[in-house]
């Protein structure tokens, strides 16, 4: 979100992602998300990849952290990161 303007701002450019969740790191200064493959045709055995990134608030300076992979669209290997 865009604090001064108000407006959702997009920080990522993958197309076939489905959104987990995300937090803020305790100082601001960056975000971290999960994000994971959406399929166009889900099958029910079909490898599925989640993504933990962490970046700028403006989504720049972007690095993987961890991946996991999990047989199957409905398995959720990553979701709700948290700062520790």
């Amino acid at each position: 979100m865009d604090v001064d303007g108000g407006k959702p701002k997009q920080i990522t450019q993958e197309l076939n992602a489905e959104f987990m969740g995300h937090t803020w790191s305790p100082d601001g200064k960056h975000v971290a998300y999960i994000w994971r493959q959406r399929h166009e045709k889900p099958q029910p055995d079909q490898e599925t990849e989640s993504f933990l990134v962490v970046a700028d608030p403006d989504g720049k300076n972007a690095k993987t952290i961890v991946t996991e992979k999990a047989n199957g669209p409905g398995r959720i290997t990553m979701m709700m990161p948290d700062w520790r």
